[in-house]
């Protein structure tokens, strides 16, 4: 399990909710983006101890990688990813 800090862009709607698109990882002179396909439910909050993170946890399924588990979470605008 991973996990990466990064930065989100996300659609607000009018109801208050977040939809993230696309993120960005920056680790030292790399810079990664990736976009996201979709988000599978609804977000709730949640903690992942292992990775060190908390906060609205949004399932991901990252365009090109259909095939890994994926976490985003919002804890008060800092964003983190969380990858199997």
């Amino acid at each position: 399990m991973h996990r990466y800090d990064v930065e989100v862009l996300a659609y607000h709607k009018l109801d208050g909710s977040a939809e993230p698109c696309r993120m960005r990882i920056i680790e030292g002179d790399r810079e990664i983006i990736l976009h996201i396909k979709r988000t599978v439910g609804k977000p709730s909050q949640r903690a992942n101890l292992d990775a060190g993170v908390q906060g609205l946890c949004y399932d991901c399924i990252i365009a090109g990688n259909e095939h890994r588990q994926a976490w985003l979470y919002d804890d008060n605008g800092k964003w983190a990813l969380v990858v199997n």
